[in-house]
């Protein structure tokens, strides 16, 4: 069997050296790859060590089409892809409508065992996963695993499997938010030289105000819930998991046996509520990212001071990557533009109901899962069901900016060949959640029901190309791949480098490279 270039570049040596102490799995949830080449020339620290150092995937990619928070997370944290581990979208209708989410409550939507049941599983092994989203941390931690994530409804940090350590974590954490907190987002640098960018301050098409402008935080000293809707944007939160993970390696090294390891993994997650709003041409998206840079060094150094760097394994990549604002690419994408999703599934609706006499025949949509009504399709004659589905997909695809409609059943006959669009639509189904539809927006095309801001879901390179490095001192460092590889191989690598042999589930989501 035809495996993977990541896979084989470091399981060459991982049995023969002893496996890390640490693990520190680090997600910059919406961390495009394009970022990479953008920037470089001013990422001088964390993530420029990294860049300098590690072993750095340059064409990392998922396998899958829809690329949001709950899916990317779970497709790292299982190996899976939504075919396998279930999770198709951040949100998804079953058979009777009911909406479905991967949330702190319910970890075992989650149909894959995650690379970190796995490591608990071994002697003497602890873990923890945290984020500011619970969706993210339950993406990486499964349901056997502390997962920590901050409740923005109750405004502080809860855990979904508690430890006096953890308990001590959260109670230093939501004393530092319960005070009155600095909001202000200080610029990372004051030369203007690093924030020389196109469209860098166009917010025409931005769905709130900038975070730059006072009057964006001028409520947050006596508003409570005002208060949360900004920290989970800042840079302050991102410092804030870090050292929550920090304090987790102090206080948990004097407690690891000789053969014991911990598993870290911290999803950043506010460059993509900050992405969503502003776009990835923004001061705050570019300066978050300075931030980062600046944040994962020190922490960094601080715990190469607890435990020795040669036993620590780094790796940091993103859950998917993000599309730029259609109204800012118009000037080279003449093409580039916004489609209401809901207005255009109320539209197809109607059509359908004046040609077949059939109402509501669409009975949900999640972009790009479209949910038809089986039990009015099943009353039909097959020749009416074929017509009226035929019907739908040619309706839908007459929408300026809709490239094709993929049939769900066709879809899961077909031989679809690896890399293709069509192969990115099939590995995202999952029976049951997965829509009977997908549609497949044109390049440079959002759908949504935003009128400002962006999404990350199109099966695109911007969305599906991630950057992917792994770094551990005199072990796998300096080297720049070329080859396409796939992000899902992160989790079935680092088991191998811990010791742990591969589930099933991993060694599926490695069809090849392409």
């Amino acid at each position: 069997m035809k495996k993977s270039a990541i896979f084989l570049l470091v399981f060459a040596v991982a049995f023969l050296v002893a496996k890390p102490k640490l693990t520190v799995m680090l997600v910059i949830d919406q961390f495009a790859a394009d970022y990479i080449p953008k920037l470089r020339v001013h990422l001088t620290h964390g993530i420029g060590r990294l860049l300098d150092n590690a072993i750095v995937y340059e064409q990392a990619f998922y396998p899958h089409a829809v690329l949001e928070t709950a899916v990317g997370h779970a497709s790292l944290g299982t190996g899976a892809i939504p075919a396998g581990h279930g999770i198709v979208a951040n949100s998804w209708l079953d058979q009777y409508n009911k909406d479905h989410a991967l949330t702190a409550k319910n970890a075992d939507e989650i149909m894959a065992k995650t690379f970190m049941y796995k490591f608990l599983k071994q002697k003497n092994n602890y873990a923890v996963a945290l984020s500011i989203k619970d969706r993210a941390a339950v993406g990486m931690a499964g349901s056997n695993a502390p997962a920590i994530y901050l409740d923005q409804i109750d405004g502080e940090f809860k855990v979904t499997k508690t430890t006096s350590v953890i308990t001590d974590i959260l109670k230093a954490a939501n004393k530092k938010i319960a005070q009155p907190y600095q909001t202000r987002w200080q610029l990372a640098y004051e030369d203007e030289k690093f924030y020389n960018f196109p469209h860098i301050d166009n917010y025409d098409y931005a769905s709130e105000p900038s975070l730059f402008d006072a009057q964006s935080h001028t409520e947050t000293a006596t508003s409570r819930d005002k208060f949360i809707d900004v920290f989970v944007k800042l840079p302050a939160a991102n410092e804030l998991l870090l050292a929550m993970a920090q304090q987790y390696i102090k206080a948990m090294v004097p407690k690891l046996a000789s053969d014991g390891a911990l598993l870290v993994c911290v999803s950043l997650s506010p460059l993509d509520k900050i992405g969503h709003i502003y776009g990835p041409f923004s001061r705050e998206v570019i300066d978050m990212i300075y931030h980062l840079d600046k944040q994962i060094l020190e922490f960094m150094q601080a715990i190469e001071q607890i435990i020795k760097p040669q036993d620590i394994l780094y790796t940091l990549t993103a859950d998917h990557g993000v599309m730029p604002i259609p109204e800012l690419e118009r000037e080279q994408y003449p093409q580039a533009g916004r489609i209401m999703a809901g207005d255009m599934v109320q539209s197809v609706n109607k059509y359908i109901k004046q040609k077949f006499g059939v109402s509501s025949i669409i009975r949900g949509h999640k972009m790009p899962h479209i949910y038809l009504d089986q039990k009015k399709l099943k009353k039909m004659t097959s020749k009416k069901r074929h017509a009226v589905k035929q019907a739908i997909g040619e309706k839908l695809c007459s929408y300026p900016g809709i490239s094709a409609v993929f049939d769900a059943k066709k879809l899961a006959k077909s031989d679809a060949p690896i890399g293709s669009i069509a192969w990115l639509f099939k590995n995202n189904m999952y029976k049951g959640r997965s829509g009977d539809l997908f549609v497949l927006v044109a390049p440079h095309i959002v759908a949504s029901k935003y009128v400002g801001g962006t999404k990350h879901y199109t099966p695109y390179a911007c969305n599906t190309h991630v950057p992917l490095m792994l770094y551990q001192q005199g072990m796998y460092q300096h080297k720049y791949v070329k080859q396409k590889v796939w992000a899902t191989q992160l989790a079935p690598t680092l088991a191998s480098i811990n010791g742990i042999k591969h589930t099933r589930h991993m060694l599926e989501s490695l069809p090849g490279v392409f």
